[in-house]
Parts: C-alpha cells; sequence; structure tokens
C-alpha cells in the first residue's frame, strides 16, 4: 500500500503536538548523588573542630581530582596542608591512626601513633616534614636523607616537639643512647653553657646524630 506524502505530514504534525510534559522525567542527578553517597562513604567524610565542619577533601565526591588538588585542610580560613597529595595511600593510613592536627596555640601531633615509623619517614623524607607554628618554620628533622635511621630512632625515643616557648627537644637522648653515655651529652639550656659532647672528636656519632639544634635563633653546636 503506498503512503500518500500529505497523510505522512499529517501524522507527523499530529505526534509533534503531544505535549512533553508527557515524557518520562529522566533524574539526571540520581547518578551523581549515588557517586557522591559512593565517594564519601569511601573517603571518610567530614573532620568537625570547633563545631565547623572541615572538609577533609574540596570534592569529596571526586577522588582523582582530590589528587589534583591537594586536599587542602582549611582551619580558620587558612588553609593548612597536610599533605601535598592527600589521595596517596598514606592518608588512609593517617586517617586510620588519628593523624588530629591542632593549631592556634594547640599542639600539633603528627601522628597519634608514632609505631609507623617506616610509613612517617617515607611521608617525611619525600614531602619535607616541615611544620609550621606562628609562621616560623620548625623543621622536624635537620637530615632528612637519613630517613631510616631517623625514622627508628623517632619511634624509639618519642621525638617530643614542644612549640609555644616550650623547649623543642629533637630527641630524648640525641639519637644515640650509646655514644651519649660514653660521651656525656649534657645539654643546657637557658643561660647555661651547652656541651653537645665532651668530646666533639666523634665525628662519626656527630653525622649519625644529625646536625644542629637551635635555640632562640642561635645556633647550638
Amino acid at each position: 500500500m503506498k503512503i500518500s506524502a500529505s497523510f505522512a505530514t499529517a501524522t507527523i504534525a499530529a505526534f509533534s503536538l503531544i505535549p512533553l510534559s508527557l515524557a518520562a522525567p529522566i533524574d539526571v542527578s540520581l547518578a551523581k548523588r549515588e557517586a557522591e553517597a559512593d565517594a564519601d562513604a569511601r573517603l571518610g567524610a567530614r573532620i568537625y573542630a570547633k563545631g565547623q565542619p572541615i572538609y577533609k577533601r574540596e570534592a569529596e565526591a571526586d577522588a582523582e581530582a582530590d589528587a589534583r588538588l591537594g586536599a587542602r585542610i582549611y582551619a580558620k580560613g587558612q588553609p593548612i596542608y597536610k599533605r601535598e597529595a592527600e589521595a596517596d595511600a598514606e592518608a588512609d593510613a593517617d586517617a586510620r591512626l588519628g593523624a588530629r592536627i591542632y593549631a592556634k596555640g594547640q599542639p600539633i601531633y603528627k601522628r597519634e601513633a608514632e609505631a609507623d615509623a617506616e610509613a612517617d619517614a617515607e611521608a617525611d623524607a619525600r614531602l619535607g616534614a616541615r611544620i609550621y607554628a606562628k609562621g616560623q618554620p620548625i623543621y622536624k628533622r635537620e637530615a632528612e636523607a637519613d630517613a631510616e635511621a631517623d625514622a627508628e630512632a623517632d619511634a624509639r625515643l618519642g621525638a617530643r616537639i614542644y612549640a609555644k616557648g616550650q623547649p623543642i627537644y629533637k630527641r630524648e637522648a640525641e639519637a644515640d643512647a650509646d655514644a651519649d653515655a660514653r660521651l656525656g651529652a649534657r645539654i643546657y639550656a637557658k643561660g647555661q653553657p651547652i656541651y653537645k659532647r665532651e668530646a666533639e672528636a666523634d665525628a662519626e656519632a656527630d653525622a649519625r646524630l644529625g646536625a644542629r639544634i637551635y635555640a632562640k635563633g642561635q645556633p647550638i653546636y
């Protein structure tokens, strides 16, 4: 049967009169919402401090974007860079270990569980591990190259860092208890003489113990 051109035209015209509102609506945001929920569940969600939400990631719904954006953590409107690439696997380790960072007069604990010394050393060696307090850099390690030895000593000795006018002890036993026991290594501060060692000639031990300790802006050898 042959269909006339006029019949075809009339049929098309009739269908074009059907209102678009009768078509089934397509929820284009559903997939996006599901993906975001997925990502939130994976990424561990929001961290709250001082009653305000701190978004650990700037784009919670997109892990790849986080790697690019650097995962800035904001506190009181100023960005604190916890890591250069938060999407790295170590970010997850930090989340597990606690890794709470306090600013504005509160102590800064790089990790709550120093036991993961090897991962810590790797991250420190890569990122420089500079901790800033009140605009002045505090160098957790002066010889970043010797990451393994440093991490071992830190794990053993505690490596407590004090800020806000309190003394900063790079190590509680200056990284080598045996050498210190042999050489004396009494350290006096606040106007008293500082003897790093009674026998500075042990160059090998000095190289191991790292570098100079600064107090009040002056180098102490």
